[in-house]
Order: C-alpha cells, then sequence, then structure tokens
C-alpha cells in the first residue's frame, strides 16, 4: 500500500477539533495499492483546499508504504518514507523501497 497524508500547521484560534493527534491540520489523505514494485502518481486532488484557511505556512505531504495485510493481520514490511512541503515535492518522482521485517538485522 501507498499512502499520501497531507497536513499543515494550525492556524491561531482554530478549534482544537481541526487538530489531529499529532498537532496537525488534516488536508486530505489518498492511497493506492501495489502488487509489487511499480509508479504511483498522486496528484493533489485528495488534499481538500477548503481546509488551508485553517492552516499557516506551508502544507507538507506523508508519503507511507505499508503491506496490505492480505496474509497477516500484521504489518510484514519495513519501508522508507518520505515528507515535504508539497511545493517543494510536486514533480518529483520518489525512489522509496521496502524490506520484509525479518530481514532486519
Amino acid at each position: 500500500m501507498v499512502s499520501v497524508s497531507y497536513a499543515g500547521t494550525p492556524a491561531q484560534n482554530i478549534a482544537p477539533s481541526d487538530i489531529n493527534d499529532i498537532g496537525l491540520v488534516d488536508i486530505g489523505r489518498t492511497e493506492a495499492t501495489l502488487d509489487g514494485s511499480g509508479i504511483v502518481v498522486f496528484d493533489g486532488r485528495a488534499a481538500d483546499r477548503r481546509r488551508l484557511g485553517l492552516t499557516t505556512g506551508e502544507p507538507e505531504m506523508l508519503v507511507s508504504l505499508y503491506s496490505g495485510r492480505r496474509f497477516s493481520s500484521d504489518n510484514l514490511l519495513d519501508c522508507d518514507t518520505y515528507q515535504e512541503e508539497v511545493r517543494r515535492a510536486s514533480g518529483k518522482t520518489l525512489h522509496l523501497s521496502c524490506r520484509l521485517l525479518s530481514e532486519r538485522n
């Protein structure tokens, strides 16, 4: 699974209910499934631009990889992540990789 989450720093005086458990304002999230290595393109449509008014500064995106849990209820992968301001990440090709948790030294 490839997941992209968009979030931003809370603006002053916004409702606590608009702030997530790590202190950011959620702007959107989307996922894609790969059956192995491959390419996924995210175009930012999952970002709810109306929520940008609740943030200050540049919004960020977090790209995470994890196992789809089709054969086990546990995550089986140790994967790279990527976090960057959306403006700086736009148009980049990322090369993220995973390995089995059982292969960690």
